[in-house]
């Protein structure tokens, strides 16, 4: 392929750098931006309820739809196991301080008209024993892990928080 310009002559060495500089100025604006495939997911939803996270996976949480594109935190980061019935839902809950340990919730399932941001009916956070106790009443199945494994671990792939 001929890299010269009709006319016959070679563009400056001056032009070229420029052309070089903008195309690195471009790709660090897209890389800093985070619009890469990986800055959200979707880890697990029934019905309007779903657990997703932003930017990384220590960020998930379980959320309600209120629009397809606009969710509620019903309980904050970093969900990592979710229990669900026709009418509960029980997470475990690793908050990002390390000394702090699992604390779980039960979500009372709610259908809210569009475009209300709901107040959902929340138990916890609770003590494994008062979740044990309060899931037993409730016949809610066994939690199951959601998202990336160690995702939650304070000293997980993200670093030290």
């Amino acid at each position: 392929m001929d890299l010269i310009a009709e006319g016959g002559s070679k563009p400056s060495k001056a032009c070229a750098n420029a052309t070089g500089r903008v195309a690195t100025l471009c790709a660090a604006a897209i890389a800093v931006a985070g619009c890469g495939p990986f800055d959200s997911r979707l880890e697990w939803e029934s019905g309007a309820y779903a657990v997703l996270w932003i930017d990384e996976p220590s960020n998930s949480k379980l959320s309600y739809r209120v629009h397809p594109d606009t969710s509620v935190s019903v309980v904050d980061a970093c969900v990592s196991a979710i229990a669900d019935s026709a009418q509960f839902i029980g997470a475990r809950q690793q908050p990002s301080a390390q000394d702090a340990g699992e604390r779980y919730f039960v979500v009372r399932k709610q259908e809210f008209a569009s475009g209300v941001y709901p107040t959902p009916s929340v138990a916890g956070p609770l003590s494994a024993a008062e979740y044990d106790a309060l899931v037993s009443r409730l016949k809610l199945p066994a939690l199951e892990s959601v998202g990336s494994p160690g995702a939650c671990d304070p000293k997980g792939a993200t670093g030290p928080r």
